[in-house]
């Protein structure tokens, strides 16, 4: 059976980006680049805020001790 070295790369081939010129190609990547940024941001912030909440509720119990729930 012959398998040609360029398959995987045919099989990856994307039609989106057919046809469009450079500057369309690299204006959409840098606006998809950007929409990662942003979402890497908003991730960041959010496991940040996690990890202080949690040295919070750590301090608490060695403050306190633990809560018993009602």
């Amino acid at each position: 059976m012959f398998v040609c070295k360029f398959f995987p790369m045919l099989l990856n081939f994307k039609y989106e980006n057919f046809g469009l010129s450079r500057k369309e190609k690299e204006q959409k990547y840098k606006k998809k680049t950007s929409a990662l940024e942003k979402d890497l941001r908003r991730k960041e912030k959010a496991l940040a805020e996690t990890a202080a909440l949690l040295v919070l509720k750590k301090k608490v119990q060695e403050i306190w001790g633990e809560l018993e729930d009602e």
